[in-house]
């Protein structure tokens, strides 16, 4: 139910910004080559790029995001046991029949480290995710603990940004972005990373909503059926009364910034899968009311990618 980093990850850690070996000491990782370092942080090494603060206001937009994503799990961790084995049953075909993952697996965006349910005993599994304090919030939600027995173990997990990890390249057979690639401040550089560290032949899961293609968010769709899909999936998702709140804030305008930093059609998300050097392999739509979310896998060619 904490954060860990085995003797066998560190091996595999590097600068996030130059990808060269660190120097290590019990409090802090440091680089020779860029100057920059990085502490451990109530428990966990902190691999996020610290820009100075007069250059914040670039990255305030994705930061004000996922200050509102660390807030939602925050509220949904309180969530009932029903809810969560509801969460797990929506992807149960996914991770077990469709995309079986196994041996080494780098969960991007992987928070608490829930895909962990999924794999067998003897994955060797990393999460990377900017929340920092994500495991303060497991720690006081049993119901979450009871549906995801693996919770209570320790989880093996680094905090940094997608589009810098501080991984050694060429050492994961899968790179897994669950819900992610529509928050990352740069997709394009969040796959050109994703690419890096997997291995040749190594493979990427990606799952998002989008629209067009076999999405219920098609843009065939008029916008009021567009809305109508969308108000169907919250209130699976968030119960009727929340739904209508939330929906209610949305019309008042009360709501913060959408902490999406981009809105994918099925089209981009291909072409953002081939232009960083993948081919495509498989995909896979969930059934409703998540029909609007596919799953692609992708394999990690050599050459130069489509542009």
């Amino acid at each position: 139910m904490h954060p860990v980093l085995a003797d066998a990850d560190r091996s595999k850690i590097v600068c996030p910004l130059c990808n060269l070996p660190l120097n290590w000491n019990p409090e802090r990782a440091s680089c020779e080559c860029c100057a920059q370092s990085f502490p451990i942080v109530r428990g966990a090494w902190d691999f996020r790029i610290k820009r100075p603060a007069f250059l914040n206001a670039l990255t305030a937009r994705w930061a004000a995001g996922q200050a509102d994503l660390e807030e939602t799990t925050a509220s949904r961790t309180g969530g009932s046991y029903q809810d969560f084995l509801k969460e797990i049953d929506s992807v149960r075909e996914i991770y077990t029949q469709v995309y079986p993952l196994h041996g080494s697996v780098l969960d991007v965006g992987g928070n608490d480290g829930r895909l962990r349910h999924f794999l067998p005993a003897e994955s060797h599994y990393l999460s990377v995710d900017p929340f920092l304090d994500v495991f303060r919030f497991v720690a006081a939600s049993p119901n979450l603990v009871k549906a995801y027995p693996r919770l209570a173990e320790p989880c093996p997990f680094v905090c940094a940004f997608a589009e810098y990890l501080p991984i050694r390249s060429s050492s994961f057979e899968f790179v897994h972005m669950r819900s992610v690639v529509d928050h990352f401040a740069d997709p394009f550089l969040g796959l050109i990373e994703a690419r890096r560290v997997l291995v040749n032949g190594g493979r990427l899961i990606v799952g998002v909503h989008v629209t067009g293609g076999r999405s219920t968010w098609a843009h065939s769709s008029s916008r009021v059926g567009q809305i109508i899909a969308h108000a169907r999936f919250k209130i699976h998702q968030d119960g009727f009364r929340r739904a209508v709140l939330d929906g209610a804030k949305r019309v008042a305008g009360l709501t913060k910034e959408d902490a999406h930093m981009w809105h994918p059609t099925y089209e981009e998300l291909v072409k953002l899968i081939e232009c960083t050097g993948f081919q495509m392999e498989k995909e896979h739509w969930q059934k409703p009311p998540f029909a609007h979310v596919v799953y692609i896998m992708a394999s990690k060619t050599s050459g130069r990618s489509p542009i």
